[in-house]
């Protein structure tokens, strides 16, 4: 079933407690450190790492577009507030 319009605000609350409070995307951030960390990287293993990096910084671009549509100014502010993966940068 299609929808045109914007959707409608979400009834829960933005969650900014635990892990979230250090970082906007803590699941991503871990990921990447997986992935990187991988001793004795090949030339394949350093493709798949940058295509995987890449996917995954296309997935938080459109995970923030759609927290931005769901929360508004809410998930705005804490999104000025909180890093996007790494604690402590800005």
């Amino acid at each position: 079933m299609r929808r045109d319009g914007p959707l409608p605000r979400s009834s829960k609350a933005l969650g900014t407690r635990g892990v979230y409070r250090w970082v906007r995307h803590p699941l991503y951030a871990v990921g990447l450190v997986l992935i990187w960390l991988v001793p004795g990287l090949t030339w394949n293993g350093l493709a798949l790492n940058m295509g995987l990096s890449l996917y995954i910084g296309a997935g938080i671009y459109f995970e923030e577009g759609k927290l931005l549509g769901e929360f508004g100014t809410s998930y705005a502010d804490y999104r000025c507030r909180t890093p996007m993966l790494v604690p402590g940068l800005k």
